[in-house]
């Protein structure tokens, strides 16, 4: 009797202290698991996490570059690196005439008859692939007194163009410039307006100066074969200011007269409210002369 009891009384010691040991070991596998779980959940949320961080800085990235891009390079009034010439700080009364886009056979002899007339010295921006089919034309611009700047050899959008090819067009540009008997080769103004950061950013590293406008009246992109010249005088004759810089494009097929005579109209009507037309040059010594004067005050 005493070996039956003894017996069952380890019988079910065994028992439960299996039943203990099985249940232990399945709490521990268990909080295992758990953890692993955890674990690789945790490297998921962690992957999710820098997967989200990464997008979110190439996000902020591309709005930057597009803040850049229309902030400073679709403005003529600001460039990185650079400061562009847009307009004269004087008080005297005189603004600039910029002619860019040519030389054409179209217009700009034309063009240089009218200036002879009326005794008139402007800013002319070449197309260097134009000016190399017109050497004799582009020389005649130089003879008459007119300065002479790049609009880049080949007429293209040159916010996204490497280092390399912008250099080597400024270059090629320049050589041009200087065999029409011009040797200043430091002015240049860039084709559509279009800067960005690595045209500046070069223009400075070789000394030149970036020429944009003042006034740039859109009547003259409208319709080039019908162009309402009267829109393009007006809006001209409402809206210069002692210093400016206009923008005028030449380098265009179509009816030359209304745009012409929306040149002449400009001129007469400046020069009858007392406003003398300056090279680039002259607008540059003036705004030295007039800091100059405000600085002794």
């Amino acid at each position: 009797m005493l070996m039956y009891f003894l017996q069952k009384v380890w019988y079910n010691d065994q028992v439960v202290f299996k039943r203990w040991y099985f249940l232990s070991m399945w709490s521990i596998r268990e909080d295992i698991m758990v953890q692993l779980v955890d674990r690789k959940c945790g490297k998921q949320v962690l992957k999710r996490i820098l997967a989200n961080t990464v997008w979110l800085v190439i996000l902020i990235g591309l709005v930057g570059i597009i803040f850049i891009f229309f902030y400073y390079s679709r403005s003529p009034h600001r460039s990185l690196f650079i400061k562009p010439i847009d307009r004269f700080e004087t008080e005297e009364r005189v603004a600039a005439l910029n002619f860019t886009g040519g030389p054409s056979e179209n217009l700009t002899p034309f063009l240089l008859d009218l200036l002879k007339k009326y005794n008139v010295k402007v800013n002319f921006f070449i197309v260097g692939e134009k000016a190399e089919k017109l050497p004799e034309l582009s020389k005649r611009i130089v003879k008459e007194g007119h300065l002479m700047g790049s609009n880049a050899y080949k007429y293209t959008h040159m916010a996204l163009k490497t280092p390399s090819y912008i250099s080597r067009d400024l270059d090629k540009t320049d050589r041009l410039i200087k065999s029409f008997g011009y040797d200043d080769t430091s002015y240049y103004t860039p084709p559509f307006g279009d800067e960005f950061f690595v045209l500046p950013y070069i223009l400075k590293e070789k000394n030149k100066r970036l020429v944009t406008w003042d006034l740039d009246p859109l009547a003259q992109y409208d319709n080039r074969r019908n162009m309402q010249g009267d829109e393009v005088y007006k809006y001209v004759a409402n809206n210069v200011r002692p210093g400016s810089v206009i923008l005028l494009q030449e380098g265009w097929e179509g009816n030359r007269k209304p745009w012409l005579d929306a040149v002449e109209k400009i001129i007469m009507d400046l020069q009858e409210n007392g406003y003398r037309f300056v090279t680039l040059q002259e607008g540059i010594n003036l705004e030295k002369k007039q800091l100059k004067i405000n600085s002794d005050k």
